[in-house]
């Protein structure tokens, strides 16, 4: 649900189309340019004493067939963070924020260039 609700929170503020350059969890190997939002590998944490509330993190990728290309639509996403109280879908976000600057990794077997942000949120299904 985190991972849907940021997808479409991007889409919402302009970064593309959910489905067709905006993915979540999963993006398709043909896309050339798009962005996927994925949960982490060891999946979003519990917190038993906070029962419904949860603070984790997601990663964004940014792929594109230009590392300048893949470095201004990050800079776009970039932009949009720190937020505080976002409604998205069926997901409340108290807080979404960049923890580290955007990594860029090497040149994948497409020849295409990806980025990554990993974002630390806080939040809530509705």
């Amino acid at each position: 649900m985190f991972v849907e609700g940021l997808a479409l929170y991007l889409a919402k503020m302009g970064v593309g189309k959910v489905g067709s350059t905006i993915f979540a969890d999963a993006m398709p190997q043909d896309a050339k340019s798009a962005v996927m939002v994925t949960s982490p590998t060891s999946g979003i944490e519990v917190d038993h004493e906070l029962a419904g509330f949860y603070m984790d993190s997601v990663l964004i990728v940014v792929r594109d067939i230009s590392l300048s290309a893949a470095q201004r639509k990050m800079q776009v996403i970039n932009d949009l963070f720190p937020v505080d109280n976002v409604t998205s879908k069926s997901v409340f976000f108290r807080m979404l924020r960049p923890m580290t600057l955007p990594i860029v990794y090497p040149r994948n077997d497409g020849a295409l260039f990806e980025i990554g942000l990993p974002v630390e949120f806080a939040g809530y299904m509705l």
